[in-house]
């Protein structure tokens, strides 16, 4: 996707300022993602306000053959287009086995030896008192915000817990032992919390 990339668009503006005239990548497809990109970089190569693209490979000048280079960003977009479509991918496959590549939600720890996630021995029982006070009706998720500080319930940062993060636990579908993931649910792996 065009235009998505702050680092790219910075780095064009310092060479249209002149405050570089040469770009060295180790390979064209850390440089250019799409046809944009790529077809931005060749002009600016064309114009000779980049003197030379060096690569670990091949060095592009302003004279060479521009087929060369339009071959290049045409790599460089296929690439990039496999790349995001494997990674998307991999992280369905991994859902639907029921493991999560994200961070755990407050209560559970991403376990680095098992790649699993897995109760927080320090966090865990807390949250599941929150869950608990809320469903007898008596707490309004404000109110749970008190109620955790009481019981000394700090994140893993070592801070209290925010009520938007209070609202987040309890909209999570996580803590019933399910993902949530662009719109569909896949059953997990992990302990769950609380039940449905």
């Amino acid at each position: 996707v065009p235009d998505v990339r702050p680092v790219f668009r910075d780095m064009v503006q310092r060479i249209q300022k002149d405050e570089a005239d040469g770009l060295l990548v180790w390979e064209f497809d850390r440089l250019s993602r799409n046809p944009k990109e790529s077809g931005e970089l060749q002009q600016l190569l064309r114009d000779e306000v980049i003197k030379a693209i060096v690569t670990s490979g091949k060095t592009f000048f302003p004279e060479d053959n521009a087929l060369l280079l339009a071959v290049e960003g045409g790599s460089a977009t296929e690439y990039s287009t496999r790349l995001s479509k494997n990674a998307r991918r991999g992280l369905d496959s991994k859902l639907v086995r029921g493991d999560w590549g994200a961070y755990a939600p407050p209560g559970y720890l991403n376990d680095p030896a098992t790649k699993k996630i897995v109760r927080d021995p320090d966090r865990f029982a807390l949250i599941r008192q929150m869950f608990e006070a809320f469903l007898t009706g008596l707490y309004s998720p404000p109110r749970l915000k008190p109620f955790l500080d009481e019981l000394g319930y700090r994140t893993a940062k070592h801070n209290k817990i925010s009520r938007s993060g209070i609202y987040s636990i309890l909209k999570n579908p996580f803590y019933m032992g399910v993902r949530a993931w662009k719109g569909r649910e896949y059953p997990g792996n992990h302990e769950p919390m609380i039940t449905t």
